[in-house]
């Protein structure tokens, strides 16, 4: 295995690229321990090309969380491979550490900028000017269950309990590039009308579940709804911590 650095003054990314196994535990102990030495307490670990991973890889992980923690900072993993998400979620890691689809959301967790969690069963509604793609979804409108959301865009599920979609053909019109607009509310807010913004998607991920979760970014969004969610995020963000200060969280 080899890492590849990726440094900035306020947090780094290592590229783990090949096989994590107890070999190679002290090499990423290392890495950690020289970024603790330069000043940078906040790590993401890019797990893309991690072919292979084992416990004591695992619990390296973790004990890497617990020393950036004691340093004041924070460890993140982004972009596990499928054989490292396997694995991390069946030791429950996931639970421990945080994990994130790509490098950009990542950062943004550890800067205390990410999307906040809606929390709610909220809805977004997403269409298409192009009409191939509606007559390939078979739809004019589509409905998904709002995740997250920041002034930059927002996260969405599509597909799973009772909804009659077809994954496949949404994950085809909602792939990588997709312009749609999107149509949202956001709970616990003080507008009650629509948030109706033109969007272009980032990512879409198939889940195991059957589900599909989008990132969309928002392409065009007027100054007052920019304001409006970035409000918003801020206050959810301020309440989150001050009920995890509450609750020893």
């Amino acid at each position: 295995m080899n890492v590849e650095k990726v440094v900035r003054p306020d947090h780094a990314i290592l590229h783990l690229k090949g096989e994590f196994d107890t070999i190679f535990c002290p090499l990423v102990e290392k890495e950690i321990e020289a970024l603790l030495e330069s000043g940078v307490q906040r790590v993401a670990l890019n797990l893309r090309l991690t072919k292979f991973i084992n416990s004591t890889a695992l619990g390296a992980i973790v004990k890497a969380r617990k020393r950036l923690s004691q340093a004041g900072g924070e460890l993140v993993l982004s972009h596990p491979s499928p054989f490292v998400r396997d694995a991390i979620q069946k030791v429950g890691l996931d639970k421990i550490v945080r994990v994130f689809e790509d490098d950009r959301a990542a950062v943004a967790a550890l800067s205390g900028t990410e999307p906040v969690e809606v929390g709610d069963d909220a809805s977004v509604l997403f269409s298409f000017a192009d009409e191939a793609r509606r007559k390939k979804f078979g739809r004019s409108v589509g409905v998904g269950r709002l995740l997250a959301v920041d002034e930059h865009g927002l996260d969405f599920i599509v597909g799973g309990g009772e909804t009659k979609v077809d994954v496949r053909s949404a994950a085809s019109v909602l792939a990588t590039g997709s312009s749609l607009a999107v149509k949202f509310r956001l709970p616990l807010y003080k507008r009650h009308n629509f948030f109706e913004i033109p969007s272009v998607v980032d990512s879409s991920t198939t889940s195991k579940e059957g589900t599909l979760q989008v990132r969309a970014r928002f392409a065009e969004i007027k100054d007052e709804d920019r304001n409006a969610i970035r409000q918003f995020s801020e206050d959810m963000r301020f309440l989150k911590n001050q009920l995890r200060e509450a609750t020893g969280g």
